[in-house]
């Protein structure tokens, strides 16, 4: 059974994929973090962290991005860029997909906002 946070990322996965950007890589782990989609659109990479949060929860998606995250998460796109073909000229983006919602399988009545967190 997935967990919420599994059919979110599926959620993230198709929204980014219907708009014509390739999915290269998903949860690419490190000991520093984790990165839960990196995508390639028109030669440039772009990385995206997932985050859902219920009405019930007490904080944001957003406010869920702490400074702490951002820090592993940089280390973790470093590492990556360095596995793989693309460098740092080739990163377009860094980007929070927030979904802040009613979860289940009722997607659609989510809130969903991408912001860039870094280029």
């Amino acid at each position: 059974m997935k967990s919420v946070g599994d059919r979110y990322e599926d959620f993230a996965v198709q929204y980014l994929t219907e708009r014509e950007v390739k999915i290269l890589d998903r949860n690419f782990r490190t000991r520093s973090g984790e990165i839960d989609i990196i995508g390639e659109k028109k030669g440039r990479v772009y990385f995206f962290e997932v985050r859902y949060r219920s009405r019930n929860s007490i904080q944001s998606a957003t406010e869920s991005i702490s400074g702490l995250k951002l820090s592993r998460l940089w280390s973790t796109i470093s590492v990556w860029l360095n596995q793989s073909k693309y460098d740092e000229s080739s990163v377009g983006g860094v980007y929070a997909f927030l979904i802040d919602g009613v979860g289940g399988s009722q997607q659609s009545k989510n809130i969903v906002k991408i912001v860039e967190i870094g280029v």
